[in-house]
């Protein structure tokens, strides 16, 4: 058993089988059973919120319960005070198995792996803010803002996806790419749905919140569906594979954040305006 990957919010662990990991929530740092409480929220609302609206592109999930000293090696990770007998984890498919091994390319957004052989190639990304009802690149202008030097986004991959192209040029054979290019210049593409559901959510305007009550379901739902992680998988002449995971609810107030950062974006001089 061991951690595979730590999150603000969640760690990953892998239990000791190759195909599913074990996703354990630590967003309250002070008590178990707090955890707990959340992740039986947190499943309700994927089940009946995003699964209606994502359907076959969601990866698969079920809760498990898992004894405390099962977990006994990773007990200080749990939280200051153990205050429940049984850890509840959500158990998900592994989409990035062992066996993509290498590491192609990577970003604060994007990381892209192969097998050994490199003939299956997967894309682990997460799209961000697809739709924006500002004139101005949500995205790029948040990169200027944090310092990162990444030439491309999501929003105009879904517009121009032959951007991709310079993005992947070193270590990917060309057949990839094209395969890539195909599926990204369909109508019926991961961003493209997620663009159409953010659009769908945004009901609600930051500025005119003033405290926790004022948030509304559809505000959750659209920053939910704008931090999600998607994985696609394809061989060399194969057809890609997408699953998107990262759809917890979201605490309500995480609107004094959001409303922070759309503040800074806003005075902010080197705007990256969208095309």
């Amino acid at each position: 058993m061991r951690i595979v990957a730590r999150g603000n919010a969640n760690i990953l662990i892998d239990y000791g089988e190759p195909s599913c990991l074990y996703r354990c929530c630590v967003r309250y740092s002070g008590s178990l059973r707090q955890n707990n409480l959340y992740t039986l929220e947190n499943f309700k609302y994927i089940n009946e919120t995003i699964k209606p609206l994502l359907g076959d592109l969601l990866c698969p999930m079920e809760l498990q319960v898992i004894p405390i000293e099962f977990l006994e090696s990773i007990r200080g990770e749990l939280g200051e005070i153990i205050d429940d007998s049984n850890v509840i984890v959500t158990k998900l498919r592994n989409l990035r198995p062992s066996e993509f091994s290498t590491v192609l390319y990577s970003d604060h957004f994007t990381r892209l792996y192969t097998t050994e052989g490199k003939s299956k190639l997967c894309l682990e990304f997460k799209p961000k803010w697809l739709y924006n009802s500002s004139d101005y690149c949500r995205n790029c202008s948040h990169n200027v803002l944090k310092g990162r030097n990444i030439k491309y986004c999501y929003r105009r991959v879904m517009n121009d996806p032959t951007c991709l192209r310079e993005t992947f040029q070193n270590g990917v054979d060309k057949a990839f790419i094209v395969n890539l290019l195909a599926y990204f210049e369909n109508g019926e593409n991961v961003l493209r749905k997620l663009y159409h559901l953010q659009k769908q959510a945004h009901t609600q305007v930051l500025g005119e919140i003033r405290n926790n009550d004022d948030v509304t379901d559809d505000l959750l739902l659209e920053m939910t569906l704008k931090d999600v992680t998607c994985f696609l998988q394809w061989h060399v002449d194969g057809d890609i594979s997408c699953q998107i995971v990262d759809v917890d609810l979201k605490p309500k107030e995480k609107w004094v954040h959001w409303l922070k950062t759309e503040t800074q974006l806003r005075d902010l001089n080197s705007k990256i305006y969208a095309n």
